[in-house]
């Protein structure tokens, strides 16, 4: 059976998501935006949570901008693929601050 991580917190910088949660480098992975941590409970959230993504061996620059995962939606990281990031952001350039976006991750 596949390993599911319910919710992880992702900030609004890039964050190394192998590292985060403990799922080997070349995994495939199945991802949901579960919304953000400014709701009471997982699911809650506005259309304009953003949960960024990209592969890649190193850290991406913080400019860079990944593939866009809205609230509710899935993004699937192939198998053989290098160090998945995420970073949480909202749509129109709206300030992050402490908030963090939630992320549910299951490996294949």
């Amino acid at each position: 059976m596949a390993d599911t991580i319910n919710a992880l917190n992702i900030p609004g910088t890039w964050t190394d998501l192998n590292t985060l949660s403990g799922i080997s480098v070349g995994t495939g992975i199945i991802l949901q935006n579960l919304g953000s941590t400014s709701g009471a409970v997982q699911n809650i959230g506005t259309p304009n949570v953003v949960i960024e993504i990209t592969t890649s061996s190193t850290t991406p620059d913080e400019s860079f901008i990944g593939w866009h995962m809205l609230i509710n939606e899935q993004f699937t990281v192939d198998t053989g693929d290098p160090k998945v990031w995420l970073k949480f952001t909202k749509l129109g350039g709206a300030d992050v601050g402490s908030e963090t976006a939630l992320v549910k991750v299951q490996a294949l």
